[in-house]
């Protein structure tokens, strides 16, 4: 009940993964070289915000056993507080130190352009990611796990992959590839927020 969702859920975010590195290759070497850069920098980002994920999940389950309500409702916002100041921060020092960090992986001037590019489409955005990854977590620790697991294959992996086919037929730049990422965790987050709100 809880862990098949979870487990389709990551199988989605790899198949969405492959999906745009295969549109990503088509750009030629430098942008591959790029993207893998960005993807490095990029997963520390995910490492603190699972964690987040995982500790909302533990808090708010504890707390709804105990059926203290407003406990549960205190750990979600301390939690979304403390990622968003942490997204905050990401995103700052990432672009202020992108070009140190892409020359630290040997990338070449035009890697390292592309790169920066690539790192000012997402890297503002991060911060857009948080109430998907708090409020998953949190509805897992009352014990939803499909609702969470089809906000986030539809609003993050489908819409992802609809984005890109439709965004490829108007321009073949890499932009709106890479723009893919922060359009649906914004999708995703706004989803998450309505059935937050809801009450469900």
């Amino acid at each position: 009940h809880i862990g098949l969702p979870a487990g389709l859920q990551s199988l989605m975010y790899s198949i969405s993964n492959v999906f745009i590195q295969s549109r990503i290759n088509l750009y030629g070497a430098d942008a591959v070289a790029s993207w893998t850069v960005l993807g490095k920098i990029d997963g520390l980002s995910w490492l603190v915000l699972g964690a987040f994920g995982i500790s909302v999940t533990t808090f708010v389950a504890q707390n709804f056993g105990a059926g203290k309500l407003d406990r549960v409702r205190r750990s979600i916002y301390v939690s979304a507080a403390m990622a968003f100041a942490f997204t905050i921060l990401f995103s700052i020092t990432v672009l202020t130190l992108g070009r140190p960090l892409y020359r630290a992986f040997g990338a070449d001037e035009v890697v390292l352009e592309t790169g920066m590019r690539m790192l000012w489409l997402i890297g503002p955005f991060y911060f857009l990611f948080v109430p998907t990854e708090i409020l998953s977590g949190a509805m897992r620790g009352v014990g939803e796990t499909l609702i969470p697991m089809l906000i986030t294959c539809v609003g993050v992996c489908v819409m992802r992959i609809v984005w890109i086919i439709i965004a490829y037929q108007i321009t073949p730049a890499f932009e709106p590839v890479v723009i893919s990422y922060p359009v649906t965790w914004a999708c995703a987050s706004i989803a998450f927020l309505i059935y937050y709100k809801s009450g469900k």
